[in-house]
C-alpha cells in the first residue's frame, strides 16, 4: 500500500477548504491557528506539492489542492456514514429526537405518550433544538425542525407540514385593549421570535403598511407562545404549535387574517441512518402524529366568529 499523508494533517486541509480559513479551521478542530498552518505546511510536504494559491492573506485551493480535496472528502463523507450507520439504533435502545422549543412544549409533550406506550423498549431522550446539524455531530438521532430545509447532499430530510401563520393573544389581552382589524395592532405590542421577518411577511399581506408601536424579542417562539398567553402582546401562531392554546381558550384567533409560512416543519437525520428500522419508524410515527393534529393550513375562527 502506498504510503498516506498523516491522518491529521489531512483533517487540517479539510477542515480549512470546508470552513474558508485557517481560523474557522481551528476552532472547528479544537486546535490553535498556528497549529492548523504547521498541519497544512506537512500535508503539502508530504505530497510534494503545493495546495493553494496564496494571493496575500487568502487561501485559495490550486489544481492540486482541488484534485486532493474532491478525494479527502468522499473519504471522509464515507467514514462518517459507516461510522453513522454503526452508532445507530436497530429497533431498540436509546433513541434521541431535538425538537423546536415551542413544538416540543406545546405539541410533541401531549402527543409522544402514545409512541412510549406501544415502543416499552424504546428510551426516548426529547432535546429542545431547532439546529439539524445535530445529526451530523451525533448529538441527536433525528431532529424536528422549522425553517428552510437543508442541503440534501449533508443532511436527508422530509417535509412534515407548510405553516399558515395568522395572530394569536389571550382573551384577556384583548378586553383590555380590543382588536378587530389589522389597523388596531398598532395600538399592541408584536412578538418576535426572529427578527422580525415573519411579521413582516405577514404585514405583506395587509391592504395597508403595518406600522406597530412597540416591538418585543424573544429567543424563541416557545417564549413567544408564553409571553402571549401571560398577555404581553400579539404573537403569530399555527394550528399544530398553539393549536391546544386555542382549544383551551387561552389564545384566541382576534380576526381572520393569515400568510403563508416561507418556512415549514421538517425531519432531518444523518443519510447514513435514514433506513435504519427505528428511526424509520419514529419518522412514519412523527408524519403521522402531525397529520392527525389537523390541517396545518386551516385558519381558526376568529374571535366571535
Amino acid at each position: 500500500m502506498h504510503a498516506l499523508p498523516p491522518l491529521t494533517a489531512l483533517r487540517a486541509f479539510e477542515a480549512v477548504v470546508r470552513t474558508g480559513t485557517l481560523s474557522a479551521a481551528a476552532h472547528d478542530l479544537g486546535i490553535t491557528h498556528g497549529a492548523v498552518s504547521l498541519q497544512i505546511r506537512a500535508l503539502e510536504q508530504a505530497v510534494g506539492q503545493p495546495l493553494f494559491a496564496r494571493p496575500g492573506k487568502r487561501l485559495v485551493l490550486n489544481g492540486h489542492g482541488a484534485r486532493l480535496f474532491q478525494a479527502v472528502s468522499t473519504a471522509f463523507q464515507g467514514m462518517a456514514t459507516a461510522t453513522a450507520q454503526l452508532r445507530a439504533p436497530v429497533d431498540s435502545g436509546r433513541l434521541r429526537i431535538a425538537c423546536v422549543p415551542a413544538l416540543l412544549s406545546h405539541w410533541l409533550l401531549q402527543v409522544i405518550d402514545d409512541f412510549a406506550q406501544t415502543h416499552p423498549e424504546v428510551e426516548l431522550h426529547l432535546i429542545p433544538a431547532n439546529d439539524p446539524q445535530l445529526v451530523l455531530r451525533d448529538a441527536a438521532d433525528l431532529c424536528l425542525c422549522y425553517g428552510d430545509r437543508p442541503d440534501p447532499a449533508q443532511i436527508h430530510s422530509q417535509s412534515l407540514a407548510a405553516v399558515r401563520l395568522f395572530p394569536v393573544a389571550s382573551p384577556a389581552l384583548l378586553t383590555r385593549v380590543p382588536l378587530k382589524s389589522w389597523r388596531g395592532l398598532q395600538q399592541h405590542v408584536l412578538l418576535h421570535a426572529d427578527d422580525g421577518q415573519e411579521w413582516r411577511e405577514w404585514a405583506g399581506a395587509a391592504p395597508c403598511p403595518l406600522r406597530p408601536t412597540a416591538h418585543r424579542y424573544l429567543s424563541d417562539a416557545r417564549l413567544v407562545l408564553e409571553a402571549a398567553i401571560l398577555g404581553h402582546g400579539i404573537a403569530l401562531g399555527d394550528t399544530i404549535t398553539t393549536g391546544r392554546a386555542l382549544a383551551r381558550g387561552d389564545l384566541v384567533v382576534p380576526f381572520a387574517q393569515s400568510v403563508m409560512s416561507r418556512s415549514v416543519f421538517y425531519l432531518a437525520c444523518h443519510p447514513g441512518r435514514r433506513d435504519v428500522p427505528l428511526l424509520a419508524k419514529m419518522s412514519g410515527w412523527l408524519a403521522g402524529a402531525m397529520e392527525a393534529t389537523g390541517d396545518p393550513l386551516r385558519l381558526p375562527a376568529a374571535r366571535g366568529e
